[in-house]
């Protein structure tokens, strides 16, 4: 079995996703790091691949919508950013162009629960049911960091929209 928690130091979801959207950028030209103004993880991909980088501002709506038409183009978006946004926000867009077009894009969201230090509005209970109920969609709840990495290193060759949570 392989071990994915590192006791020698701790890791944040954040800091994982960034990490691994750097080396997915890297290997991969169709990955696109995609987020409605919370991109501080993924700054290096952003740094180091600006034309495959693409932060709309608070518009998570939009996001999906741009995401959609980058995977209907043979590319990987992977929308990182805020739960409650990412998933209630723009839940129809997602399940219309996302989702009914079983498309390839990958939703990496943090602040799962009461997590946040935003209040009410940034507490992300409901996700979970919201994106389970969108047809063709995977939702993985992740417990730790380092699973992050694997599950989208792995999801290259998933033809099918996730939720990592």
């Amino acid at each position: 079995m392989k071990v994915t928690f590192n006791f020698g130091e701790f890791l944040s979801a954040r800091s994982v996703m960034g990490d691994t959207m750097y080396e997915l950028g890297q290997k991969h030209d169709n990955v696109w790091a995609l987020t409605a103004d919370t991109g501080g993880s993924i700054k290096t991909f952003k740094q180091d691949f600006p034309e495959r980088y693409i932060d709309v501002g608070v518009a998570e709506q939009n996001l999906a919508g741009i995401a959609a038409g980058l995977a209907l183009e043979g590319n990987i978006p992977f929308i990182a950013g805020m739960i409650p946004f990412m998933t209630m926000r723009a839940c129809e867009q997602n399940r219309t162009a996302i989702c009914y077009q079983d498309l390839p894009v990958r939703f990496v969201g943090t602040g799962g629960g009461l997590t946040s230090e935003g209040g009410s509005t940034h507490n992300a209970m409901e996700d979970i049911s919201i994106m389970k109920s969108l047809v063709n969609m995977t939702v993985l709840s992740i417990g730790d960091p380092n699973m992050v990495r694997d599950i989208m290193l792995l999801s290259m060759d998933y033809p099918h929209p996730l939720y990592i949570r």
